[in-house]
């Protein structure tokens, strides 16, 4: 009889890779999705329809998908790059070349079954103790749902979500020293650059030892909607087309993703293999077309430079410190660039000199895309009770309602089991009786809000209900008590995200 095994997974549900990790034995490790030789840990995220022998059509997905690109009839097929992002889109779809019509989520819960499958073949067909999925900061609580509900439709059961920087932490070299190392009152800061294919993540987490246990704070997080799929959308868009001529780029326009893949890879190898220069020919043989195209990186840091990247990451970076009550001048800080981005020295001399340091480590493409899937890992493993550390786990929004005239917004770091000052309710009444109010969610107080969710007070014990707080449990709900006129309570619902 076979020894079952006992192991736990998270899956790194990248906008351009997908990643996964174990936690089995007391220890993480890669775990490999590809069947190739190619040694990557990662594979593509991208998803198309392809036609069988028989006629039918199946979805590839991953390196197969990719593969495709370069099929004979690739032209006549849609391939979804990215489908992450379009998570953060109100009523995206998309029809396939077989007239198969689906939106993000159901495109999503395709690539975790994939994934699933993948991995418990893997390990004897034994099913995951406990399965954590990452997702960017920048993420409303929506479309952390819309990432539940995708592996929910995969048949997985999702036990916790942790943002890709907090994940990362728990991957370090340093953070397992401390664990090892540490006495009774020592203490840790860390700050986490995340520069992944969607977005730009960033996290202070904090880890003290109190009496021979360990609790992990994050003291801040915050994102910038910008990643590398940006600016390989850059070269392409002001330093490619404008050097070929109107019928090129209308040709490589049309190739669409399989042009847009090819520059993402060469910029990548580009910056990995420490050159300045890519002079590359796409020659396409049943188009008979070649379109020779070169970008450097000087042009590239020129596009950079005309941007207010640098502007708006300093003041990240300057808010994140502030509100974790940290100083770089006074406080010993671990900086941490990781992500496929971080390849690119802009950033990384951005980091450098903001936190006056040369010991961040250098890139190496498979720790630095691994970091989070094996953090990701190692916190599945707290969950199974392994190890023994408290992590309170925050994330960046600020939560407005239908208050918000008051210009009082409700920022969630300071919600952690404490609730705030009491808020008047603003209900939507229904011609039948019930009773709604809607919550709404912005990143910073200049940024755009975001639909959350919202709390159902049709029960007739919220007859007399007129003010409300909030607090945020540690499983990630949002509570709310209501009170009623004479500031008794009337009871407690938690907000549900999700549309009325």
């Amino acid at each position: 009889m076979s020894k079952e095994i006992n192991y736990s997974l998270a899956i790194d549900f990248g906008t351009t890779n997908l990643k996964t990790a174990v936690y089995e034995n007391k220890r993480v490790s890669p775990l490999k999705l590809s069947n190739d030789i190619s040694g990557k840990v990662y594979e593509p995220n991208i998803i198309t329809r392809s036609k069988r022998k028989d006629g039918s059509y199946e979805f590839e997905i991953g390196s197969s998908a990719e593969n495709l690109l370069y099929d004979i009839d690739a032209d006549k097929m849609k391939f979804v790059y990215n489908v992450k992002k379009h998570l953060c889109e109100e009523n995206w779809n998309i029809e396939f070349y077989d007239g198969y019509k689906a939106d993000a989520v159901e495109l999503s819960s395709e690539i975790f079954s994939w994934i699933y499958k993948r991995v418990t073949s893997k390990k004897g067909s034994n099913l995951p103790k406990k399965t954590v999925i990452t997702f960017p900061v920048t993420y409303s609580e929506m479309q952390v749902n819309r990432i539940k509900k995708a592996a929910e439709l995969a048949k997985i059961n999702v036990d916790a979500v942790i943002s890709e920087p907090v994940a990362a932490f728990f991957s370090f070299e340093e953070t397992k020293d401390f664990f090892d190392d540490a006495e009774d009152g020592d203490e840790k800061i860390f700050f986490i650059l995340d520069f992944g294919g969607g977005t730009i993540d960033a996290a202070v987490i904090k880890i003290k030892c109190i009496d021979d246990n360990f609790k992990v704070s994050v003291l801040s997080s915050y994102g910038i909607n910008y990643g590398g799929s940006n600016l390989t959308d850059s070269i392409i868009n002001d330093i490619i087309f404008p050097s070929v001529t109107a019928d090129e780029r209308k040709f490589l326009k049309e190739r669409g993703y399989h042009f847009i893949h090819e520059i993402d890879d060469k910029k990548i190898r580009m910056y990995s293999d420490e050159d300045d220069e890519v002079d590359e020919d796409y020659f396409i043989s049943e188009h008979k077309m070649e379109v020779n195209y070169r970008f450097t990186s000087d042009e590239i840091e020129n596009i950079l430079d005309k941007t207010s990247l640098k502007k708006e990451l300093t003041k990240m970076f300057d808010y994140m410190l502030e509100e974790s009550d940290v100083y770089k001048d006074e406080d010993e800080i671990s900086v941490h660039f990781i992500g496929g981005g971080s390849c690119i020295p802009y950033f990384r001399n951005i980091l450098e000199e903001y936190f006056e340091t040369d010991e961040i480590e250098d890139f190496d493409e498979d720790e630095t895309m691994g970091y989070v899937a094996l953090g990701a890992a190692y916190y599945a493993g707290m969950l199974s009770g392994d190890i023994n550390v408290k992590f309170e786990n925050r994330s960046a929004y600020q939560i407005v309602g239908e208050f918000e005239s008051t210009g009082v917004y409700l920022n969630r770091q300071t919600l952690y089991e404490n609730k705030t000052i009491k808020k008047p309710l603003t209900l939507i009444k229904f011609d039948d009786g019930r009773r709604y109010m809607k919550f709404y969610q912005k990143f910073t107080s200049k940024s755009e809000r975001i639909y959350l969710g919202y709390l159902d007070l049709s029960d007739s014990k919220y007859d007399t209900a007129e003010v409300f707080d909030l607090k945020i449990c540690y499983d990630g709900r949002i509570e709310a008590e209501i009170y009623g006129h004479k500031n008794e309570s009337l009871g407690k619902e938690f907000i549900i995200v999700e549309e009325i």
